[in-house]
């Protein structure tokens, strides 16, 4: 008997999730895990839809995350996917470093592409610009 017929659902279902973070971890470049975690991030704390172009365009043009925008696309679309249990609303500037430190302790380790104070740095502008651009009347 096989390991895959022996062991129930959830246990494969869990085995499929290490397997793919697994692979994440080696496999994404660093480039890539910076533009998922900082897209994702800033379409969170924006309140926008993942669709939302010209404000794709501003986050990449700050923080040069891809070649093109259309990149940004499929990080954008799996915000919800991350940060779904976040809360980032009423957010004051007092609040920036303790919010910066949250992301950083609670985000899965496969997302880590450089060192925790450059992450920081990085988080940081997406906090502000995220902030600028959910107060920014449509």
């Amino acid at each position: 008997m096989s390991i895959s017929t022996a062991a129930s659902p959830a246990v494969r279902q869990g085995m499929v999730k290490r397997l793919g973070t697994g692979l994440l971890h080696f496999c994404l470049p660093a480039s890539g895990k910076r533009s998922l975690l900082l897209t994702s991030l800033f379409v969170e704390i924006a309140k926008i839809s993942p669709t939302h172009e010209q404000c794709l365009l501003e986050l990449n043009e700050k923080l040069k995350l891809a070649s093109h925008v259309d990149a940004l696309k499929f990080p954008a679309a799996m915000h919800g996917r991350f940060w779904r249990n976040a809360e980032f609303d009423q957010m004051s500037d007092g609040q920036v470093d303790n919010t910066c430190n949250r992301i950083l302790t609670q985000m899965p380790r496969w997302m880590q592409y450089a060192t925790p104070e450059r992450m920081s740095e990085d988080i940081r502008e997406v906090l502000q610009l995220g902030r600028r651009v959910h107060a920014t009347p449509a």
